[in-house]
């Protein structure tokens, strides 16, 4: 017996080189069952061009040996536990978290597509999350000719001072023939205000007029004009100067920001911030809290007004 899928584009033509076997059963002497490859309660990674899939199989049979629970065999990391721990960026540093969030591409004449990405940083920000290139998996259009991914990507950075960034796309293609294709390049400067902002970034591609050997290799073996775009002047403005090209699609991206800084917060809120937790964990009554908080933050200012005399001296 086997168990096969088909891991294929289900809204294109059929192909059998994308059909897997999952499992294989044999059953020996109506006594034993094999199965191949083994059980394994985190299931099985199946890498496909269209994208990842994770195949499960489980015998729910009570003559068998009880398996894990699904839910907790699929938890990917333990629970957070809950602390009165709190996070600030240093003094005169910026701490930012841009959650882009890549939500639809529309308008490419293709059938999937994956998107490449790269962020270049400014010089003096450091890019904590260190995810500044990556490429989604494929995606398939829908009948509306749209590609919908949702696929978040978060970069966290700071810098010394407000700034920004700069994110570079490229929109690849491939089709049943393995033939590869750049179906669209763009390019990307985020505001960094605090909140969601919406980007419809249109793409380009380069092409050549007139030129038949040109069609004929893209015809049948694939994209004929390619350029290093992604690391093509890195910390340069990208300019279509001298190219032919012709548009290609659009991406619809989101982008939340938050923004922290210490200017930002009042020195009370600081200074609750720090002894507060310290204070919660000692379990002290509420009055007595309040006193040693107002001296405390009386130090607090007291320390501050001694380093400022310090330092106009």
């Amino acid at each position: 017996m086997y168990i096969m899928a088909y891991l294929g584009n289900l809204t294109g033509p059929y192909d059998g080189r994308d059909e897997l076997v999952i499992c294989r059963i044999t059953l020996l002497n109506d006594r034993s069952i094999i199965f191949e490859p083994r059980l394994s309660h985190n299931g099985y990674r199946i890498q496909s061009k269209i994208g990842e899939y994770l195949a499960m199989v489980h015998v729910w049979d009570d003559h068998f040996t009880p398996i894990y629970d699904q839910l907790e065999v699929m938890t990917l990391a333990p629970p957070i536990p809950e602390t009165q721990s709190f996070e600030l960026p240093k003094e005169d540093v910026t701490q930012f978290v841009s959650l882009m969030n890549i939500d639809y591409a529309s308008d490419f004449d293709y059938k999937t597509i994956c998107i490449e990405y790269v962020a270049y940083f400014p010089e003096g920000t450091t890019c904590t999350s260190n995810n500044t290139e990556g490429q989604t998996s494929q995606c398939s259009a829908d009948e509306n000719s749209l590609f919908h991914f949702s696929i978040p990507i978060e970069f966290n950075f700071v810098a010394p001072k407000i700034s920004t960034f700069h994110l570079r796309f490229r929109v690849r293609s491939e089709d049943y023939w393995g033939r590869q294709y750049v179906a669209g390049y763009a390019t990307l400067t985020p505001l960094l205000s605090p909140g969601r902002t919406d980007y419809r970034v249109e793409c380009w591609r380069p092409i050549r007029v007139g030129d038949n050997a040109s069609e004929l290799r893209e015809l049948f073996i694939g994209q004929s004009v390619d350029i290093d775009f992604l690391n093509w002047k890195e910390d340069g403005v990208i300019s279509r100067a001298g190219l032919t090209t012709q548009s290609s699609g659009t991406l619809h991206i989101s982008i939340t920001n938050i923004v922290q800084r210490r200017d930002y917060m009042t020195r009370e809120t600081l200074n609750h911030m720090k002894y507060g937790a310290m204070f919660g964990r000692m379990g002290m009554r509420s009055d007595l809290y309040w006193r040693i908080m107002k001296v405390l933050m009386e130090f607090e200012e007291a320390k501050r007004q001694l380093l400022n005399v310090r330092a106009n001296q």
